[in-house]
């Protein structure tokens, strides 16, 4: 016969503790190339907050933990991130056998978007190498042949081809020839040109459509400390001072030329950062991109 326990039975003991807080876990910076779901891209304006998952409330010392989604630095179109820029950095690589050796080599650039203040922001979107023969950047200098290829990277990674732009050589040391940009985003299709004429006591760059109509220049006293004092580590001999101009003539925006300080010392690696004037086309975006390029190549290092 069943006999009843004189106690009820008391449910078994967990052999782990439960009067443990929670584990406080360090916060986890998102990865190059990755954003948080839901939110834009980050590396270019508008770039939105981390998500961060809810945690239990009151537990001291608790910082949650973001949640990380693999989602792209960079729309999967050059066209389409051009439009959300306001201005572009371009950044050229410093090469440790060019500043040591004094051999010139190809240069390599990467561009990024700029903050209001017109500093670098964010990741890089596009990256290029000059392609040229060691024996013209030698003989010919700034005057020598070159093309680019301007790719749309995520990280280290390559998306796709965005712009071509390729310069005959010039023999003149005067004239700075014309520099051919060419989208190469859906197929093959002429922008426009990039002129550097013969000026004096002037650095100027000009920027025509595929009509040959005149869109822009890129002006700057050849005076400047940064121009006569090239290589001076003083802040006013490390920055050059542009203005860009529309067809008449009239300042719509501003370009500079910058360089570091140990920099200027020891190569001609350069910085520019351009704003783009307010309501310009996708296509002068990318000529005016192009222009610095020409800037850099042809009338900086001379």
């Amino acid at each position: 016969m069943y006999t009843a326990p004189s106690q009820p039975q008391q449910p078994p003991q967990s052999q782990y503790p439960t009067n443990i807080a929670p584990m406080a876990y360090p916060p986890q910076p998102v990865p190059q190339g990755f954003a948080p779901q839901g939110y834009p891209p980050q590396g270019y304006p508008g770039q939105s907050p981390q998500i961060y998952q809810p945690g239990p409330a009151g537990v001291p010392g608790y910082q949650a933990v973001p949640m990380l989604y693999p989602v792209m630095a960079v729309p999967a179109s050059g066209l389409e991130l051009m439009k959300l820029l306001t201005g572009i950095y371009l950044k050229q690589k410093l090469d440790a056998i060019e500043a040591f050796v004094a051999y010139e080599k190809a240069n390599k650039y990467k561009f990024f978007p700029i903050d209001q203040n017109g500093n670098k922001a964010g990741n890089a979107i596009f990256k290029a190498k000059e392609k040229s023969e060691p024996c013209d950047r030698y003989c010919f200098g700034a005057g020598r042949a070159f093309e680019m290829t301007i790719k749309l990277v995520a990280g280290d990674q390559e998306i796709l081809d965005f712009l071509h732009l390729q310069r005959p050589t010039v023999c003149c040391r005067c004239d700075k020839g014309e520099m051919t940009v060419t989208l190469l985003e859906g197929g093959s299709q002429v922008l426009g040109f990039i002129t550097g004429p013969c000026t004096c006591c002037q650095l100027l760059i000009r920027v025509f459509d595929s009509h040959r109509n005149l869109r822009y220049s890129l002006k700057g006293d050849a005076c400047q400390c940064s121009i006569v004092c090239a290589g001076c580590p003083c802040e006013q001999c490390r920055v050059t001072h542009f203005t860009l101009n529309d067809a008449a003539g009239n300042v719509i925006s501003t370009m500079q030329r910058r360089t570091k300080f140990f920099r200027a010392m020891i190569s001609d690696a350069d910085d520019f950062s351009l704003i783009f004037p307010s309501g310009i086309t996708v296509e002068d975006k990318c000529l005016l991109i192009a222009s610095l390029i020409m800037m850099d190549l042809s009338l900086i290092h001379i």
